[in-house]
């Protein structure tokens, strides 16, 4: 059974997903996917830093605001740095956009 995170945010705006990895005793690679190479300049990715107190990694992916207008799934791939032979580990995560609505009432009087 794969892994997955689903997150909801307003259309148009930034937002930060995450991928974090317990259990390990190194720094491990995190790679994001999901977007076009052409698009690269409305995201941040980052691998995030190894953290020996609680042996855990949280890789970010910063979705900038022009990129939040439809629903979107994007792959984070977790692999040993150390050990070039070990598997990969797909995680996904799902972004899901929406926007607001307004209804606005009118009372005529006559």
């Amino acid at each position: 059974k794969q892994w997955y995170q689903r997150r909801e945010v307003l259309l148009n705006t930034q937002t930060t997903l995450t991928c974090k990895i317990t259990r390990i005793t190194e720094i491990m690679s995190i790679e994001w996917t999901g977007y076009a190479e052409g698009d690269k300049n409305e995201y941040v990715p980052s691998s995030g830093s190894y953290d020996p107190q609680t042996n855990s990694q949280t890789g970010t992916l910063t979705v900038l605001s022009p990129a939040v207008t439809s629903d979107k799934t994007y792959t984070c791939t977790v692999s040993s740095i150390q050990n070039t032979e070990s598997d990969s580990k797909n995680f996904d995560v799902h972004l899901n956009v929406y926007g607001m609505i307004f209804i606005l009432q009118f009372d005529i009087v006559i």
